[in-house]
């Protein structure tokens, strides 16, 4: 469950850029911690990762 959603965030073409991992794009990265936190300054909880993990998850059951 955890492994699909990190890899749906994933940077596009991630393969041609150093550090060569599957790692979401920092400024998207950035934009979902704000809109789920309100504020940069504030690190994700475990809680917060397994919700999102949950809810991505539904929406592609809807697909």
């Amino acid at each position: 469950m955890i492994v699909g959603a990190a890899w749906r965030l994933r940077a596009t073409q991630w393969w041609r850029r150093a550090p060569f991992l599957p790692l979401p794009d920092r400024a998207y990265w950035n934009f979902r911690r704000v809109t789920a936190n309100g504020s940069m300054n504030r690190s994700l909880s475990v809680d917060d990762v397994v919700s999102f993990a949950k809810w991505s998850r539904l929406q592609r059951v809807g697909r």
